[in-house]
Formats: C-alpha cells, structure tokens, sequence
C-alpha cells in the first residue's frame, strides 16, 4: 500500500509539470509569433513582364526612343542572327532589318538632320554602318573593311549646328562622318578600335575631342578634325570604351577606362595619369559615373571578376565577386525612389545583378545564359516605375518589372555609355539628353526643365519644337506648358482667340486659370466669361464666396450675388438662409421663424435651427438653452456627462459641468464574456483553442493512466 502511494505521489508531480512545461511552451511559441508579426518596410523585387526571342545570341545592349512620337517608348537592339530589331513598350515586333551578319554593336539614337524625328545607328559585322530612320527604312549605310563591333556616338564635332557620327572598325581605323553618311575625316591605329569612342571638351577651349581605345594597347584624344592630342600606352588591349566626368569638380574633365593589363586608368584632360587601380583582370566591361550615394561626389562603377567601386580619387569603396570576368557594363540609376542609386550589371553566371550603393545585392535575375549585354531602364508603360532590359546569351531579349515599389527616382546613367547619344557622359538632370548633348542644345546639363515652362527640355526639341530656353516660345504671354497642356499652339500667337467662345480670349484664359477649351471650367452653370465679365466670380471655382450656394444656382434660381456671401447684408450666408427656409433677399435678422423668441440672426450665430423650437430635440427650447441656462442648442448633452441637459435641468443639476450630474443609482445585470479563441496567424495558424483541448486532454489521458496503474499495484499488494 506505501508503494502505491509513492507511484500516486510520482504520477501526480508528473502530470503537474508535464502540464506547467506545456503552458510555457506555449507561451513561449505564442510569444515568438507576436514579436515575428512586426510588419517589415516592403522590399523590391522583380518578375519578368515580357521577353523576346532572337535566333542567335545578343551582345548588343538595348536603346529606349519614342521613334513614332505616340507617346510610347520603342526597344531597340542587335542580335548575332543578322537581325536589328525594333519592338514596342509591350515587346511586339515593329520592324526588323536583317543585315549579312553579327550585330553586335549597341545602337545609337539622335535626330541627325533635324528635322524632328529621330535616326538609329548600329554597326555590323557585315563591314556596314547603318543609319535607319524611324520606320526602319535605310537612310544610308557606309561601308567599311572589316567588321563593326564598336557602337557609335553622336555629336556637333566641328560647331556647325548638325550632329556627327563617330564609329571605330576592324580595320583599325576612326570614321567621322556628317548627318548624311559622307566620310568628313578618319584616324588610323596600329589595330582594331573595338570600343566606343567618347566625346567631349576635354581643355575647355570651346571645341570637342574624341578618345578612344584601341587593340594596339593605347587609348587615343583626337582633335575635332581627327588629329592626334595625345595619346597613352597601357600595357594591353583596351578594348574597353571611355567615360567622361568631372570628377574632382575641377571644371577641367577626366576620362576613365579599362585596359586588359588589369588596370582602371582616370586621365586628366592632357592625358597625365591621375590615378590608377589594378584590378587584376582583363576585362571589356566600360566605366560608369554617378553620384550613387547622394554625398555630392561621384563614384566610379566597372564590371570586372563581378563588380568594382570606387570613390572620386581612385580609392576603393566596394565590390562583389561573381566568379566571372564581365563583359556587361554597370548602369546606376534610383530604381525605388529613396535618393540613392543602384546599379545594374550583367554575368556571364546568367544573372542580372542589382545593388545597393553599399554594394549589398537588392535582388538578382536568372537568364538562360550568360549576360554580356549591358542593361538600360526605361518607364516603357509610364507609370512612374522604370522597367528593365537585358539581352542574354539565350537569345532572348528581357522586359523586367519592378514591385514593391511606388514610383522610380533619377537615371543618370541610364543605358550603355549612359544614353542613348553614347557620348560617354552622364544625364545629370535624367531628361534623357546626357550633359555633352545638352550643350549641342544650349540647355541646362543639371536641370530638366531649363526655361521653368513645365516641360523638359527633351520633351520641347523632340516633341513640340519649341524653345527649351524661352518658356513663351510664340511671345503670346502664355507659356509653352500651358498651351501644350490645354491643347494650344504654342508655335503660334493665338492670345487674342477664344477656341471654346466663352467671351474669354485665350490669354485672359490664362491669367484667370481657366481652361480656354471648355466655356465653363468649373461646371457651375455660368460661363467663364460670364464669371469674369459679369458677376466677377471666379471661373475656377463653384462657389465664389463661399456661402454654400453655386454661382449658376445663386444667378439662375435664387437671385442672390455669386460674389456676396450675404447678399443683403443681414448677417446670414445666402446659403444658410436657403438652407432654413428664409429669404437671402430680405433683411430678415430681427424676425423668429419659430416662434421661440430667439431672432433669425441668433439662431444663426448659437447654430440653431430657426424654424425649429428645440433643434437639438432634449426638451429645452432653443431660447431656453441660450438665454436661461448657457448650453449648446445643437447638443443633447452639452457637457457630455452622460445626461441630456433636459435631465440636469428638471435635477438640479449644472448641464455645463461634467462632474455635477443627478444621483442615480443603476444596478447592472451580470455580464457573462465569453472571449473568442484566440487565432495568430503568420504563414501558418496556430489556434490557442485547440493546443488547450490537447493540454487538457493528455492530462486527463496521465491521470487514467495513473489511477490504472495504482489500481493494478494495489491489486498485486493484496494478492
């Protein structure tokens, strides 16, 4: 019997902490699920919006233009099967032009005769330089010796207003050509010029140089007119193209790029070695330039084993390491809109890589081969959020879309040689133009909108041919945004018509903000020119004076003043008056619609009704409210203590202070709560309902178990 007693006792502890353990395991679980329902900053990422298929592999990197002036953008890009392709914002096939080779050269966009539509250059391997228009048609080619894998860049070289064409050869040679395709000069190298030359003011003496690397191990500055400025020697191939920028903010340029010995060089303007990093790697991946973390100085971004950075004086900020020797080129541009940039590489791991500007990796994209192609951004469905393009080895040609995020900031290097001009310069304003073209267009490089018109600069020498230096392009004292934005000529001095017959002329449209296509902008039954002319209301805005009355009803029903709150000065708003059933055109202040012996004009100023004794409805009339006791005639319980002012009144009571209110005794009936199971739930649901019945159940299961076993062992005992 002590035995069976001793195993009572055991079993009993036993089921005490098997039940307290489950409790705080519990606890702990419910706990942990709590603190891990802290909700997180929604992050980036990424899905493939559409891809385009190619019969061969594409090096080429992408270029973005409006070509037709719809309004979308159109894709252009080269691909190892002969074809140049032109897709539109969803991916589908414009035109195409099949060449008699590779096309590996990355295309170039630049309205070359300006005439106001825009030219596509690309080179081949079938020895040809093409210049198509926007439909695709031929505008010329110029032959050359030996393949094309350099991709041309656009600018004025020789200052005489038209743009010209810049392109390196397999036979070693640098063409400049005119607007129409006639050769101006060239410069001859010991071997091929495989990168893509850039272009700009490099001694700030007015006209521009060109440099450019070449497989004969040098990397070249050109005059204007093609001859030789200097040149260095590195230790090998720099097949890698230039990029320019202003680095120490000098005012005098510098000119980065990679040769194959392994080095990063940065140039000064007379081709005096700044700085240099060895990389240790030989490498065709071309310098990008931004200020990426938003610290007023720029950074300096190459492919190489994966992707390097480095600071304004050549020293090392960050990389990451890929495994792989890239052949892609960095972009940097804001892809969430938080001020600070990212930057976009391809592998040849198929991936597409995108980082912080602390280098930490914010997603990747797997292709289905390598990526030699570089990246380029634009908003192709124009909904604030940049999509993004890559070619892969896998011959498909990829539209990446961004979630997570509301909207994208700048890109000032936005695509292959940082715009589509391949200058070698960046987009410090992200108005499309890079610094070099904006200067061939005399607009402001670090501001998008130079004329302070609201329409960017691209945005007025591409689509509406007006000044980007003058906002009032047609001196008719209307500026160029207000007219394009209301469907105005702003080529033409159309200030004195009147386009919807308002009786307003388009000018006083705009000095009134109103809209010079609709005779009555704000919908208020009276026309903009009545407004102006007549009741000297405001065309914009429904209700002039603010009495709760629109003008057209004031004029056309009412008869009251759109422009007098209080038509006839009584002191009550016409509005208010309607509203109560009085007459706005009468002084009627000093009369008592309701008989409660406060006038109109008091019901007015206590927020009463005046054809309401007791507006509130507690049993105190509005005279009594007001003049007797001081309370809200508008409020049950003015001093919100839980009893009407009706009550407090008849009590004793004061119905203006909270803390004096009748005795009452009130005797609540039982309450009976029965809480809700408790549910959290994060991927999964855990039910605290049911992990209870378990608890309970397993202890009632211990302790049958139990009393069977003391049963069996006193049985045993007595036997």
């Amino acid at each position: 019997m002590r035995k069976a007693r001793k195993c009572l006792l055991l079993i009993f502890i036993l089921i005490i902490a098997a039940f307290v353990k489950q409790r705080n395991v519990e606890a702990k679980e419910t706990e942990e699920m709590e603190n891990n329902l802290v909700l997180q900053p929604q992050a980036m990422s990424v899905y493939s919006k559409w891809n385009f298929t190619t019969g061969d592999v594409i090096h080429s990197s992408p270029a973005v233009a409006d070509l037709n002036k719809d309004g979308t953008l159109d894709v252009l890009v080269g691909s190892n099967d002969d074809n140049f392709y032109c897709l539109n914002h969803t991916g589908g096939l414009e035109w195409s032009y099949t060449t008699s080779n590779n096309v590996h050269s990355s295309p170039a966009v630049a309205d070359l005769n300006n005439n106001s539509s825009l030219e596509i250059l690309v080179g081949s391997f079938d020895r040809k330089l093409y210049c198509f228009n926007h439909s695709g048609g031929i505008e010329w080619s110029f032959p050359v010796s030996y393949a094309i894998w350099s991709s041309p860049a656009v600018a004025d070289l020789n200052n005489d207003g038209a743009l010209e064409v810049l392109i390196g050869t397999d036979d070693s040679k640098l063409y400049c050509l005119n607007y129409s395709g006639d050769e101006l000069w060239s410069f001859t190298a010991s071997s091929y010029f495989t990168g893509s030359p850039a272009i700009a003011d490099l001694d700030n003496d007015g006209t521009l140089e060109v440099v450019v690397g070449s497989e004969d191990y040098k990397l070249y500055c050109l005059n204007h007119t093609g001859g030789l400025e200097w040149n260095y020697t590195t230790s090998s191939y720099v097949v890698s193209s230039p990029a320019v920028a202003d680095l120490n903010d000098d005012s005098t340029l510098e000119v980065l790029i990679r040769s194959w010995d392994g080095n990063l060089y940065c140039f000064n303007h007379t081709g005096g070695v700044e700085w240099y990093y060895n990389i240790g790697s030989s490498i065709e991946s071309s310098p990008a330039v931004a200020d990426i973390d938003n610290d007023g100085t720029l950074e300096v971004l190459v492919g190489s084993v994966g992707l390097y950075c480095f600071n304004h004086t050549g020293g090392f900020e960050w990389n990451y390491f890929t495994g792989y020797t890239e052949s892609s080129s960095p972009i940097a541009v804001d892809l969430d809109d938080d001020n600070t940039l990212e930057v976009l590489i391809g592998s040849k791991d198929d991936k597409l890589y995108c980082f912080n500007h602390t280098g930490g990796i914010e997603w990747s994209y797997t292709t289905g081969n390598s990526i030699s192609s570089s990246p380029a951004v634009a908003d192709l469905d124009d909904d604030g959020i940049l999509e993004i393009l890559v070619g892969s080895r896998d011959n498909k040609l990829y539209c990446i879309g961004l979630s997570g995020i509301s909207s994208s900031g700048a890109a000032p290097w936005y695509c292959f040689r940082g715009s589509v001009f391949h200058t070698g310069h960046m987009d410090s304003d992200s108005d499309y133009m890079d610094d070099q073209t904006e200067s061939f267009y005399g607009t402001n490089p670090l501001n998008a909108d130079t004329d302070a018109d609201l329409l960017d600069d691209w945005y007025e020498i591409y689509y509406t041919n007006t000044d980007p230096l003058d906002n009032d392009s047609d001196i008719d004292s209307m500026p160029d945004g207000w007219e394009v934005q209301n469907r105005l000529d702003p080529l033409v001095n159309d200030a004195a018509d009147d386009e919807d017959e308002d009786g307003l002329t388009n000018l006083e449209e705009y000095q009134h903000n109103s809209d010079p296509n609709d005779a009555d902008s704000d919908s208020d039954g009276l026309t903009d020119g009545e407004e102006v002319d007549t009741y000297y209301t405001n065309p914009t805005d429904v209700d002039s004076d603010s009495d709760g009355l629109l003008d057209g009803d004031e004029v056309d029903i009412h008869g009251t003043d759109p422009a007098d709150e209080d038509t006839e000065n009584d002191g009550m708003p016409d509005g208010w008056e309607i509203a109560h059933s009085l007459n706005p055109l009468s002084d009627d202040s000093l009369e008592d619609a309701d008989g409660d012996n406060l006038y109109n004009i008091e019901e007015y100023t206590n927020g009463c009704n005046p054809t309401d004794t007791d507006t509130d409805n507690d049993g105190l009339n509005d005279y009594d409210e007001v003049m007797v006791h001081s309370t809200d005639p508008d409020d049950v319980d003015t001093d919100n203590d839980g009893y009407s002012d009706k009550i407090e009144v008849d009590n004793g009571t004061n119905p203006n202070n909270p803390n004096d209110y009748p005795p009452t005794t009130i005797t609540p009936p039982p309450e009976t709560i029965t809480p809700p199971p408790e549910t959290i739930t994060e991927n999964q649901t855990i039910t605290t309902t049911v992990e209870t019945g378990i608890i309970y159940s397993s202890v009632v299961l211990m302790v049958i178990v139990g009393i069977s076993t003391t049963v069996i062992l006193i049985r045993k005992r007595r036997k």
